[in-house]
């Protein structure tokens, strides 16, 4: 991983996550989200588009960083976990 993207995702606290739908439609939204070192965790409402597309299409794409001054924004290529089971409210 770059230098810059850890520092992206250590200093941002929204990433902008890209997921496609069964239609192959893009979906893009804003979330936030959790940095493990090794994976990125994002909270969502069980029923949210993203999930459903994430759950047919698992490939997804993350832009996170600063589009002001020097647009410093990094992109990552990812592959969705979703657990089937939900968490406690």
């Amino acid at each position: 991983m770059r230098p810059s993207t850890e520092r992206a995702l250590r200093g941002c606290p929204v990433l902008w996550l890209s997921s496609v739908s069964a239609d192959g439609r893009p979906h893009v939204v804003p979330v936030w989200f959790v940095w493990e070192g090794e994976r990125i965790v994002l909270f969502s409402k069980p029923n949210a588009r993203k999930l459903r597309n994430l759950r047919c299409e698992p490939r997804a794409m993350v832009a996170i960083g600063a589009p002001w001054r020097r647009f410093d924004v990094e992109l990552i290529e990812a592959h969705a976990e979703v657990p089937r089971v939900l968490a406690p409210t």
